[in-house]
């Protein structure tokens, strides 16, 4: 699994006024503090929100193990072949 800050994505002849790019950045802000405190509140109090904000400032990456002993996947599923 891997956690990472919200982002933007802007096509090349993309123009934005001041006020856009500012309201933008607002709500991207808003739902990276939402994403932040449902990651944190899933963990159960094995990661803080600032562990969370931490890991989401660079692309993170956890196995399956970690991920579970983090809170942040209810199982690991098994796969087999028939």
């Amino acid at each position: 699994i891997m956690i990472h800050q919200g982002k933007i994505f802007m096509s090349g002849e993309a123009q934005f006024k001041a006020h856009e790019m500012l309201e933008c950045a607002d709500d991207l802000k808003e739902s990276n503090d939402r994403y932040y405190n449902v990651l944190a509140s899933a963990s159960k109090g094995k990661m803080s929100y600032a562990d969370v904000v931490r890991a989401c400032k660079k692309d993170t990456y956890y196995d399956c193990k970690q991920a579970l002993e983090l809170g942040l996947i209810d199982e690991i599923a098994s796969y087999s072949k028939k």
